[in-house]
């Protein structure tokens, strides 16, 4: 498993990216993800990247439960227990047949979690599961998905730019927002109700 670990003394804010988190997923994002390691970037804080956690393990969803007794599943919640990060964000693939489902606005009813939402080129955003924030209480925990096919690598990048090069989890937010307003408002309200949800058990 690849790890990019990159540093710096201007700011204390820990950041990871992981990717391929199932399937076959990783042969989509992991090539993406190896990209930022060749982008100029200005790094804040402490930023961690794995490309891709799953090879080629049977798929099981991050929504169901079974998935954290998997291999993958496994070293994920290590990774989150080992470096507590303040931003975590994670980086899927999504097939096409899906997209009216994961976009759902009634996804939160029916299964427990927020809808995501279109940004750019195919490219989804939303809020991390509420079960990780159980394990570590992020400042920000996102999920961000392109579809399978090709599309929409500039556009993950770009955001992926944006979230590494921050200082904290107040400037992604701001800058995001600058771009999709509307959808970044929603992803702050969905992150608020989870942590206070959270926050009351």
């Amino acid at each position: 498993m690849k790890i990019y670990r990159y540093a710096s003394n201007s700011s204390e804010t820990v950041k990871l990216i992981v990717g391929g988190l199932h399937g076959n997923e990783g042969r989509i994002v992991g090539p993406i993800l190896d990209r930022l390691k060749h982008v100029d970037l200005k790094i804040y804080g402490e930023v961690i990247v794995i490309p891709c956690i799953s090879h080629g393990e049977k798929y099981v969803s991050t929504l169901s439960r079974k998935y954290y007794k998997t291999k993958a599943g496994r070293i994920l919640l290590k990774l989150i227990e080992k470096f507590k990060p303040n931003i975590y964000v994670e980086v899927h693939c999504y097939r096409r047949s899906a997209y009216e489902k994961l976009t759902d606005p009634f996804r939160r009813f029916s299964i427990g979690v927020p809808p995501l939402l279109s940004l750019d080129n195919g490219v989804l955003i939303g809020v991390a599961l509420p079960q990780l924030f159980k394990i570590h209480m992020f400042d920000l925990g996102l999920v961000i998905e392109k579809t399978c096919r090709r599309g929409g690598e500039e556009t993950l990048l770009s955001i992926l730019k944006i979230i590494v090069e921050a200082s904290e989890y107040l400037e992604i937010i701001s800058r995001l927002s600058l771009r999709y307003p509307q959808q970044i408002s929603r992803i702050v309200a969905y992150h608020s109700l989870i942590k206070s949800r959270i926050r009351s058990i």
